[in-house]
């Protein structure tokens, strides 16, 4: 077994633009902080919007980290990982009595 350290950045970017102050500033800051973190696997929460996504991928992408997964379940959940290295199983897990049964 290797003995390696992972470094995981996980951040809630609360993406909704309608009702989040500041989005477009918060999503440009957030875009020129990515490349510098030094994180090996990027975890997103609350990315509602596909052309942020997209963007975090497209900056993050540039920066050699091709893999990443959009985590997909009962409902579009806003979940985003990117990795600089493959991504080899995703799958959303629905916690009962959080919002999925009610």
């Amino acid at each position: 077994m290797v003995d390696e350290d992972l470094t995981v950045f996980s951040f809630n970017f609360a993406g909704l633009p309608l009702i989040t102050k500041n989005y477009r500033s918060r999503l440009k800051y957030l875009l020129d902080l990515l490349p510098k973190v030094g994180a090996d696997v990027f975890c997103f929460q609350e990315v509602w919007s596909k052309r942020a996504q997209k963007k975090i991928i497209a900056c993050l992408e540039d920066n050699n980290f091709p893999y990443h997964y959009r985590v997909s379940g009962f409902c579009f959940n806003g979940l985003l990982i990117v990795s600089r290295y493959p991504i080899k199983k995703g799958q959303f897990y629905p916690i009962k009595g959080y919002f999925y049964d009610l």
